[in-house]
């Protein structure tokens, strides 16, 4: 005798559910045939055992440990001490436009207010990158991010964040080359920013000097002091200052500090309020199936007295 497949049963153990294949069906109006076998139809019928209040219980409990764990792991969430308050800034550098070379990186210096403590770097550089052209104009894509934690007393009101900027090209030879410096004061006001930087060269008086030392000799860091780019009005008898070009940067700030008017919460709390309803659900289950019970006694009740 041939056998043949009537039923497949499928259980994702990792999920917890089970798929039937075929599916539930009515046998009167909608059967099955087992091919090569005719006159035989069949149906499927899915009966779900009802569950008890127990087992809704038991249900509901499992399901509230499983999201109790997933909530510590996910939304674990410190605030700052007592008497401190924190900053969070995210800078990014994201482009620049009409420098003279190409192969151009960007180095920053970050300094930070005298009051305040810090947890990142605060010297770095982008990476190289070539220019691309467009509408006559060459710029270049770097979106290099520099993310900083900040603590200060909460007594006191932060200076802003001083940034040095200095763009360098690379020559074929190796040489590095200035092509401008910039600088910028970040307030710690929380917010979302952008700004364009223009740049600045410093240069010898002399053009001519200044054209052949740039052209022979390169040379990076021209700046030994960058605390002059937040004044460059005051004449320097030995340089002066020549436009190049800019650099875009963005950045984001976002404060943080501990009310005393309202403590944390905490994930027990919200577990509590979760099953403090799936306990008020479970009574209303139990009330309304008692409900139905009475009602379905009476309805028998009075179909006997007819």
């Amino acid at each position: 005798m041939e056998e043949h497949i009537l039923l497949t049963l499928y259980h994702n153990t990792y999920h917890n559910y089970l798929v039937v294949t075929p599916g539930e069906n009515d046998i009167e109006t909608n059967s099955y045939q087992v091919n090569g076998v005719p006159g035989f139809e069949y149906g499927v019928e899915i009966v779900m055992q009802e569950e008890n209040g127990e087992d809704m219980t038991i249900l509901i409990k499992n399901l509230l440990r499983k999201w109790d764990k997933k909530y510590k792991k996910q939304l674990t969430f410190s605030f700052p001490p007592l008497g401190k308050k924190m900053f969070f800034v995210s800078f990014e550098i994201v482009s620049a436009v009409d420098f003279d070379m190409d192969n151009a990186y960007i180095e920053y210096y970050i300094k930070i207010p005298d009051n305040m403590k810090t947890t990142g770097e605060l010297r770095g550089r982008t990476h190289r990158a070539h220019f691309i052209e467009n509408n006559k104009k060459k710029f270049w894509r770097y979106g290099h991010t520099v993310d900083l934690e900040m603590e200060c007393a909460t007594g006191i009101d932060p200076q802003p964040l001083k940034i040095y900027l200095e763009a360098i090209s690379v020559d074929w030879w190796g040489r590095h080359r200035t092509e401008g410096y910039s600088h910028i004061s970040l307030t710690l006001q929380p917010g979302r920013y952008n700004e364009r930087l223009t740049c600045l060269r410093p240069e010898e008086r002399d053009q001519v000097v200044a054209e052949s030392r740039r052209f022979f000799v390169g040379g990076c860091h021209l700046l030994k002091n960058l605390a002059v780019l937040d004044n460059t009005q005051i004449e320097d008898p030995s340089f002066s200052y020549v436009s190049t070009g800019s650099i875009y940067v963005r950045w984001n700030v976002i404060s943080q500090r501990p009310s005393p008017s309202r403590l944390p919460s905490t994930p027990h709390s919200s577990s509590s309020e979760l099953l403090r309803g799936a306990e008020a659900v479970l009574r209303q289950y139990k009330k309304a199936k008692a409900t139905l019970a009475i009602a379905a006694g009476l309805a028998m009740d009075g179909s006997g007295d007819g």
